[in-house]
């Protein structure tokens, strides 16, 4: 059985942290696995030596047209000499590129795409919503992060589809010094500094905590076009003692391990995860319940807490309730945990290569 993965690229990222890692695991069993990218750059995650990595070096900066033409060329004389079984895309434009393939290259191979962010999202309109929905209908399979985001496509391609949940799969957690865990002042935070991520509301709601609990600070990685707003915000606030944006950091994980509380503050997402290595850690968290994945992860009360979307109140209480409650905090601990378990990278791995031999199977052709 071959299996390709089509990437755009595989620069810093959660999608391409998955595509590297599926691939490894779909290598260790028994498939011939080839990650293809159509960047010339390599890829910034670790791939197993078992995956065929193959990425465009011919890739130029040239006309819009000229770098379509030439990246069907790179695609189509690639799986040519492969001749996969399927092809699996993680974003629309990958996904016209590989039924590109299928309906003038290859009509026996199988292609599967996924829904990575939010339909919801206001960058979804026009033809790119209009090109996405038309594409994933002539898909032959599809896989979704949460059922939420499955409801919003046509009933055709959810009868066609998988929903399936990120895995536990950042390498690094596995560097985490155990007992240095929890055991810092800290309340941390990863994400881009986007109007998404909404660090402006967590800063806000962290300002009376730092009024009432000097020796707590708010580190929050990541970087972003909203950093200056931020910076001006806290200086505003006056909490410039106790609010950090330290920008991207490779090994932010190692860090946010040593907070005793972990908040995101989003205003919509995919499948979050930051918020799924925080919990595996057993780390206490925080999460607005937005769309799509939080609530899917967060039994609020049992493994963590959902709050409403930008409500400053419901954030800064939960805050102080979990930096006052140290029982509370390690019955938290324990049971978000319990992800490494249902969110292994066996488990959710193993669900996509289940679903990929059904397709190549036919089980799903009408």
């Amino acid at each position: 059985m071959k299996i390709v993965i089509l990437m755009g690229s595989l620069t810093m990222g959660g999608a391409e942290r998955v595509a590297t890692t599926l691939a490894s695991y779909l290598s260790k069993h028994d498939v011939e696995t080839y990650l293809i990218s159509f960047d010339k750059n390599e890829s910034s995650y670790f791939i197993e030596t078992s995956v065929h990595f193959i990425n465009n070096k011919d890739c130029k900066r040239t006309g819009k047209y000229k770098g379509i033409k030439q990246r069907i060329s790179f695609l189509f004389d690639t799986l040519n000499e492969i001749k996969p079984d399927l092809i699996f895309t993680m974003f629309c434009v990958t996904n016209i590129y590989a039924l590109l393939y299928k309906f003038f290259g290859n009509r026996k191979v199988k292609v599967v795409s996924s829904e990575r962010c939010n339909p919801k999202s206001k960058d979804r309109k026009g033809i790119k919503e209009i090109l996405n929905k038309f594409s994933s209908t002539k898909c032959d399979g599809f896989i979704f992060q949460t059922e939420k985001a499955k409801k919003c496509y046509s009933k055709k391609v959810q009868k066609k589809s998988i929903v399936i949940h990120n895995a536990v799969s950042n390498p690094m957690l596995n560097e985490v010094d155990t007992s240095t865990l929890m055991t810092k002042n800290v309340i941390s935070s990863m994400g881009r500094l986007e109007e998404q991520k909404a660090q402006d509301i967590m800063i806000k709601a962290f300002e009376p905590i730092a009024r009432s609990y000097p020796d707590y600070k708010l580190i929050i990685y990541g970087e972003g076009s909203k950093r200056k707003d931020l910076e001006k915000l806290i200086s505003k606030l006056n909490l410039q003692k106790n609010v950090f944006l330290p920008g991207n950091d490779e090994k932010a994980i190692l860090k946010v391990a040593q907070s005793k509380i972990f908040v995101l503050t989003s205003r919509f997402e995919g499948m979050p995860n930051a918020l799924i290595e925080a919990m595996a850690l057993g780390i206490p968290s925080i999460s607005t319940d937005c769309d799509m994945g939080p609530s899917e992860l967060i039994n609020s009360g049992e493994n963590g807490y959902l709050v409403a979307v930008d409500d400053i109140n419901d954030i800064t209480n939960k805050l102080e309730l979990l930096i006052n409650d140290e029982k509370l905090r390690n019955f938290i601990s324990e049971n978000s945990k319990k992800i490494n378990e249902t969110h292994s990278i066996d488990k959710i791995y193993g669900k996509y290569l289940k679903y990929f031999k059904e397709i190549i199977g036919g089980l799903n052709e009408k």
